[in-house]
Formats: C-alpha cells, sequence, structure tokens
C-alpha cells in the first residue's frame, strides 16, 4: 500500500519556566470510544491499542539500554482527554484552542513535574495505526529524541477514532517531581505527524 506522508510543522523545543504545584487493532472500531473528562467507558480496541503502543515505545528504549516507561493513570487520563478534545473541537495540535500546551494540560490534571513532553500523531486507513504512529514518531528526529529521553519516567499514552476512522494519538511523557512552589520546567513538544493511506 502506498503511503503519503506529511509532517506537519515541526516545533522547536519549547523551554519553559513555570510555576507548578499541583498533587500527584482494527479499522473499524466502535466511535465515540474516548469518554469526555468527566467519566465513561473505554473500549477494549482502544485500550488494547494504548497497550500495544506502550510497550512499542518501551521496546525502542530498552533495546537502547534506557529504562522502560511506567504507565501512570493520571498522564493517560490527560492524554486521553487531549486526543478526544482534537477531535471534538477540530484541531490537530499540541496548542488546544484555549492556548494550553501539555504542561498547562498536565498542571490541570494535578500532576508535579520537573520535565515533560508530548508526541501526537494521526492516521487512516492502516490495518496496523499503533504501528504507523510509532513508526512516525521514530522517523522523526524530534519525536524519537521524547521518546529515547532518559531523564522519562513516566508515561500516558491516549488513543481516540473519529466517525472516519482516523486514530488520534497523544503520548505523555513526565518526570515526576516532589517540589512544591515556581521552579524551572522543561517542556519538549514536536510535530504533529499525520499519515494517511491513498
Amino acid at each position: 500500500m502506498k503511503r503519503a506522508y506529511l509532517i506537519m510543522s515541526l516545533l522547536s523545543v519549547a523551554v519553559l519556566a513555570v510555576s507548578v504545584g499541583c498533587p500527584d487493532p482494527s479499522l473499524n472500531p466502535p466511535t465515540g470510544t474516548n469518554p469526555p473528562p468527566g467519566g465513561g467507558s473505554v473500549s477494549q480496541t482502544i485500550l488494547d491499542m494504548e497497550m500495544a503502543t506502550h510497550h512499542a515505545i518501551n521496546a525502542e528504549r530498552t533495546t537502547r539500554f534506557i529504562s522502560a516507561l511506567t504507565m501512570d493513570n493520571t498522564l493517560r487520563n490527560v492524554a486521553r482527554a487531549h486526543s478526544q478534545d482534537m477531535i471534538d473541537r477540530d484541531f490537530f495540535a499540541h496548542l488546544n484552542p484555549d492556548g494550553d500546551n501539555v504542561g498547562e494540560r498536565l498542571t490541570a490534571a494535578g500532576v508535579r513535574y520537573s520535565m515533560a513532553g508530548e508526541n501526537i500523531a494521526w492516521n487512516r486507513g492502516f490495518a496496523d495505526p499503533v504501528a504507523v504512529a510509532v513508526d512516525g514518531w521514530m522517523d522523526s528526529p524530534g519525536h524519537r529524541a521524547n521518546i529515547l529521553r532518559a531523564e522519562y519516567s513516566h508515561t500516558g499514552i491516549g488513543i481516540a477514532v473519529n466517525s472516519q476512522n482516523a486514530y488520534y494519538f497523544t503520548q505523555v511523557f513526565a518526570l515526576p517531581s516532589k517540589t512544591l512552589g515556581p521552579k524551572y520546567v522543561e517542556i519538549y513538544t514536536y510535530g504533529p505527524i499525520a499519515i494517511e493511506a491513498w
């Protein structure tokens, strides 16, 4: 199958000084599988895809002798909410229509961190959307750097699918912090990457 790769607006590393104080596959799955941030359930298909993505990312790390990432449910919920928000409000970017980036979304979810990052991807028309997303990230120097950044210890992966069977992937990375109050925080975002089968 012929693939067209569209790599949109590679962003430079954003290093932000912010104050955070917070508490700790198939082509045709059912649509509307991810809940809005208040509740609901996620289909088994989406759960399986999220875990397949997690295992694939950890395989990329561990084969290079980098520690595997721990799946964190709070980070996963932040990632799921962003993937669903991109569908609901018809955008595809790290910055949402309210002007919030991943750091602000983590802060709103009560996550303390000293370093954070986010990869997003979109694809449609492939038998294995997970492999396409992970391969696309690994083929992009910035996204690959996020995946292989040894400082990260925790991650959350959230996937949503729209009514046209396009898959929206968000992976959030974090190095947790126990420090309260103002501190220097690094945030890394690259992309987004959109890939569609022709």
